[in-house]
């Protein structure tokens, strides 16, 4: 807990009279005696949270890898527990959802070097866990493109009107890359008590996470159901060619596509914004240079349409199928002479021929479509061509992930930012960035519900069977009482599978 957030609990639990106690709602009396009323105390949360950290501890390098790995993984199903109780039904397992990870600096400063009684130097950090580790430049971190801490790593849910909650985290060390915590928390997601559907529809990814090895991140995920939308990073740009097909940074164009449209450059940024204010010029400047860059890339995009190869199967990834423009009757080309007497081959564009050494026997350009299969260009594939109009528009839902880190870090807010808590450790770190996201969700939940009234609050606050979350609610009377699971499951029943009517 923040230092703020410390104090007020010692004041309201220790500080107060108990009538006021009882007035505010901090202690609760069961039978109309101070001596039997309950109260919440900082002791009552310090003792789990240490017994938490005791028993999930991975930083002992005496435990076995498997004890290591078992608890690693019992922390995560807790926070994504945590974190996805407090989801909606109504938006529960939409099947979309937008990855990415935001740094969670270390309350303890970084390693400092002393003297041990042996007069050795050595060097140590207060939070032993905590690493070094890249962080991407924000409002907030300015031009530090580093942080001494650990790293948040999310899914968050994505859809028209639905709001950025977040639905799986896994915290590591600030040194730990992406792909993996993302893939053990994409099949967690796949295997949730609640996906009744199974459902796992689409990824959006920034170019951290296309940038691992295929088998590490693209195929697992992939296996899933999942299509993957996500930037590219620079290093794996490229063209591959493949029985005929000119693959240009995951996506089949004809081979006869000119030179000068093989090459596309990413604007500055993906996306422009309100131009700036008089007030500041070199906003102004810089944007005017991202507009600029964004006219270029839809006059070169909008040139290389017609050599683009239709795709007659698939999503992206494994097993697709396509077929050339010229054929579909979108363009007319040379090397098939029935499509230059197509009857309005005046208003069609007409493709150039590839060059005689790219015309593969048995490729694109003497057959009627190509199969390609997951070992083509798998770390850049894609349903849309990288950077055209439609992977622009499609790439942009990403920026729900970024609305939520924003939300969530705001000093209006949860507030999380160093000293936003004043522990240490992964475990203390993991469970309090959970109870983060679950604050979060629930108060995106409630202005949901403020701004439309005319739902119904069983359908939005039940996510499943509430035994699956361990919760618990008051009864009529204000007494806690366990969760009827029962009923739980009969409710959750009735709204996914509603009786069907007899009179149909």
């Amino acid at each position: 807990m923040g230092a703020y957030e410390t104090r007020a609990l010692q004041v309201l639990t220790e500080d107060l009279p108990r009538s006021l106690q009882v007035a505010l709602g901090v202690r609760r009396e069961r039978a109309g005696s101070d001596e039997d009323a309950d109260i919440i105390t900082i002791r009552q949360i310090r003792e789990p949270l240490a017994r938490l950290a005791k028993n999930l501890n991975q930083s002992d390098p005496a435990l076995p890898a498997a004890v290591r790995e078992h608890r690693r993984r019992t922390l995560q199903k807790l926070a994504s527990t945590m974190a996805s109780g407090t989801v909606p039904e109504l938006f529960g397992f939409l099947g979309v959802w937008a990855l990415d990870h935001t740094p969670l600096p270390a309350w303890a400063r970084p390693w400092a070097k002393y003297k041990d009684n042996d007069g050795n130097d050595r060097i140590v950090s207060a939070d032993q866990e905590a690493r070094w580790g890249h962080a991407t430049p924000t409002f907030q971190t300015g031009n530090n493109q580093w942080v001494f801490g650990y790293r948040a790593n999310t899914y968050t849910i994505v859809g028209d009107d639905v709001p950025a909650f977040i639905e799986a985290v896994e915290v590591r060390p600030a040194n730990v890359g992406g792909a993996e915590p993302s893939v053990r928390l994409g099949q967690w997601l796949a295997n949730h008590p609640t996906n009744v559907e199974n459902t796992f529809t689409k990824i959006y990814a920034d170019r951290e996470y296309p940038h691992s090895l295929p088998e590490n991140w693209h195929h697992p995920l992939r296996a899933l159901g999942a299509e993957l939308v996500f930037d590219i990073n620079e290093l794996d740009m490229g063209i591959e060619h493949y029985r005929g097909m000119m693959f240009i940074n995951g996506y089949p164009f004809c081979p006869g596509l000119p030179v000068h449209l093989q090459v596309v450059n990413r604007p500055d940024r993906l996306t422009q914004g309100e131009r700036p204010g008089d007030d500041d010029p070199d906003a102004q400047a810089m944007w005017d240079n991202v507009r600029k860059q964004h006219e270029e890339l839809r006059s070169l995009t909008e040139a290389r349409r017609p050599y683009e190869l239709v795709r007659l199967s698939g999503n992206g990834a494994g097993k697709e199928r396509f077929m050339c423009q010229a054929l579909k009757h979108h363009a007319a080309c040379p090397l098939r002479a029935f499509t230059m007497q197509y009857p309005d081959v005046d208003k069609l564009t007409i493709v150039e021929p590839p060059p005689a050494h790219l015309r593969v026997e048995e490729g694109i350009c003497f057959r009627k479509s190509i199969t390609v299969y997951d070992d083509v260009s798998p770390k850049t594939r894609q349903r849309h061509p990288w950077l055209s109009a439609p992977w622009l528009k499609d790439y942009r839902n990403r920026t729900t992930v970024e609305r939520s880190y924003a939300s969530v870090k705001s000093s209006a807010n949860e507030r999380v930012s160093r000293g936003w808590i004043q522990l240490h450790g992964l475990v203390n770190v993991t469970f309090m960035f959970a109870v983060s996201a679950m604050s979060q969700n629930l108060r995106l939940a409630i202005k949901y519900i403020a701004d439309h009234p005319d739902i119904a609050d069983p359908c939005v606050i039940l996510r499943g069977p509430a035994a699956f979350f361990g919760h618990e609610e008051l009864n009529e009377a204000g007494e806690m009482e366990l969760y009827d699971k029962a009923g739980a499951i009969a409710l959750y029943n009735k709204l996914v599978n509603p009786d069907p009517d007899p009179t149909a």
